[in-house]
This record gives C-alpha cells, structure tokens and sequence, in this order.
C-alpha cells in the first residue's frame, strides 16, 4: 500500500514535469498512468472487490481532464473490452472534467496555446453559448452587397476610400468578380497602405 502511494505521488510529479518541460512529450501517457495509480490506491484503501475498475477509472479521470475530452473513456473501454466498465468510466471523466472547468482551469492543450499567445477560437462557457444561440446571422455579417472586398480590378483612389473608410481592419478581403466570386486572399491593411503611399 505504501509503496502504490509512493509511486502514485512520484508518477504525478513526474507527470508535472515532463508536460512543463520546452520539449514535445506526451500527455496521454503520464497523466494516465498517475490516474491508474491513484485510482488503484482509492480501490485498495475502499476494500472494494474489483478495484482494477478502479484503475480504469482513474486512468480515464486524470487523462480526461489533462486533456479536456471525453474520448479517453472510449479508449479505456476500447482497450479493455469490458462493456461493463464504458458507464464508470465515462461518469469519471465527465466529473472529472467538471472539476477542472469548477476550478477554473483550461486543459493542457488550451493552456499551452494561451502561454504561446497563439491564435485560437475563444472558449465559450455554456452561458454564453446560450446568449449567442439567440443572436442571429444577419446581425453580425453584412450581405453579400454590402460587404466591404476589394476587386482585382478596382483603382488605386478605390482602395484609398476603402482604407479611410475602416482603418480599424487587419485586412480586406481579395475578391475575383466573376460568376464564381471565389476568394483567391487577404490584402493587409498596412501593406496596402505603404504601396499607396510609395505610389
């Protein structure tokens, strides 16, 4: 019993430290054999029958929550075969990641791309899915002859009026007017700014 405490405190810390190292290292792995172990010990300490059910749990718990999805109760299940352990293990995972969501934190995969500052679509909670399921598309998005594109044959005065007109956009829409309407790019604001300039 001491020696599965030991190695399930020295599994978490190594876990802590390999996901925080600069170097691509697994997640799956570390955090779910910190939640097997942790899981195991919670299923000797119960007295419980089966505590491998335990193990399983645990494993799907941690690994889940680490990573903010639901598939690793599917793997569990997959790997074990047992359809008797897809309710346990899908109810830990989903506590699991109601835990971390309750405490506030982001799964590893969010965390590492807000510390790298890299873009991503904003993560929404449920309230607020729930206030834009009201909003409708006309009231965020101009149609099709109101929206402001440049053509590939508009004037250099043209493209002027534009820049004035927004000068709070990153880029403008590069659009080919044909039957097609297709969208070969984006024209960055300050680039054309500078050619117009040097023009």
């Amino acid at each position: 019993m001491l020696l599965l405490l030991h190695f399930a405190l020295l599994k978490l810390v190594s876990a802590a430290v390999t996901l925080t190292l600069a170097i691509p290292t697994g997640v799956f792995m570390p955090t779910f054999v910190a939640g097997a172990a942790i899981g195991r010990l919670y299923g000797e300490l119960s007295g419980h029958d089966h505590p491998v059910w335990f193990v399983l749990a645990g494993a799907a718990a941690f690994s889940g929550a680490a990573t903010g999805t639901l598939s690793t109760s599917l793997i569990v299940f997959e790997v074990t075969g047992d359809i008797s352990l897809i309710i346990p293990t899908i109810l830990s995972v989903l506590i699991a990641n109601f835990a971390m969501h309750a405490c506030g934190t982001l799964p590893f995969y969010d965390l590492g791309i807000r510390i790298k500052r890299l873009p991503h679509a904003p993560i929404t909670s449920p309230i607020l899915l729930a206030r834009c399921s009201k909003i409708k598309v006309s009231q965020v998005m101009l149609p099709p002859e109101r929206a402001v594109k440049i053509g590939l044959g508009d004037t250099n005065d043209a493209l002027r009026k534009l820049l004035r007109r927004h000068p709070n956009f990153e880029s403008l829409p590069l659009v080919q007017y044909d039957e097609v309407h297709a969208e070969p790019g984006n024209a960055d604001n300050r680039v054309c700014s500078t050619v117009l300039e040097l023009m």
